[in-house]
């Protein structure tokens, strides 16, 4: 017996409904609903952003990734810019050109960690490859 289904349950319910149907949606569609959904109360855990600080603990494909650029660095091929938030900052590759120094930005990137030992000690860092950009609300 279902007894009352709350608005957020009835968002959730519809999600999984089309997702199980095989229905496909623009990549930055689950990003937009899960950024309004947090503000309703009671989901505010929804904020699909991850914290620059906190890439090396996270294990999904792909993460979401808010900062500033800060630095460019050009290389063949593609660009290199430094993208910093409140947490720390991380290199970012991408196959276009890079945002403007200072611009604010939000990605969808894979976390990639680059292992380098020197002396027999690990100084290897993570780096972001950017698959796209969100535009700026």
């Amino acid at each position: 017996m279902i007894k009352r289904l709350t608005y957020p349950s009835l968002i959730g319910l519809t999600l999984v409904a089309l997702a199980s149907c095989g229905a496909r949606a623009p990549a930055d569609l689950g990003f937009s609903l899960r950024d309004r959904l947090r503000l309703l109360p009671g989901l505010a855990g929804l904020n699909p952003r991850t914290p620059i600080g906190a890439v090396s603990q996270s294990r999904r494909t792909s993460v979401y990734l808010e900062g500033q650029v800060k630095q460019h660095l050009p290389l063949v091929g593609q660009s290199l810019y430094l993208l910093e938030d409140e947490s720390g900052a991380i290199w970012v590759v991408t196959q276009e050109s890079p945002p403007e120094l200072t611009e604010a930005v939000t990605i969808r990137a894979l976390i990639h960690f680059k292992s380098i030992l020197m002396r027999g000690q690990e100084v290897g860092e993570f780096y972001a490859e950017e698959l796209e950009r969100l535009p700026q609300e």
